[in-house]
């Protein structure tokens, strides 16, 4: 692993593993089991098809828990949305359509005994609310 830092967020650090793959390396208040589910809804999402880069596996580094993934190259929507702010509304409206399309899909609510989500599980709103 070269370990170059690619991104840094509330719970998690990305580096770099090697030119195909990337390590989540969640932060140590993360839970275990909240890091679990990622890893299955990554590999759902990823399983039925959905663009999202591929979950590989779990693994510890530095007493951290981490998730590699496949790693996609490109811009990040930050970075496209500071270089036009005029495209906001179009990305809008796809996140919007993607959300739709993925509620209908059940993606965000697979519900049962083998699902990755709580029942009952509402696409609209947290699991809290």
């Amino acid at each position: 692993m070269d370990n170059e830092s690619i991104g840094n967020g509330r719970t998690a650090d990305v580096i770099t593993c090697d030119a195909s793959s990337v390590l989540k390396l969640f932060k140590p208040f993360m839970n275990l089991s909240s890091i679990e589910k990622e890893f299955k809804v990554a590999s759902f999402a990823h399983s039925n098809r959905l663009n999202t880069p591929k979950p590989i596996e779990m693994v510890n580094k530095d007493n951290r828990i981490g998730i590699i993934y496949e790693r996609i190259i490109g811009k990040s929507l930050l970075l496209i949305l500071s270089e036009n702010p005029l495209k906001l509304p179009l990305i809008a409206r796809q996140m919007a359509d993607f959300t739709d399309r993925n509620c209908h899909f059940g993606f965000f609510a697979v519900s049962g005994q083998n699902s990755v989500f709580p029942p009952n599980y509402d696409c609209f709103r947290t699991p809290n609310n």
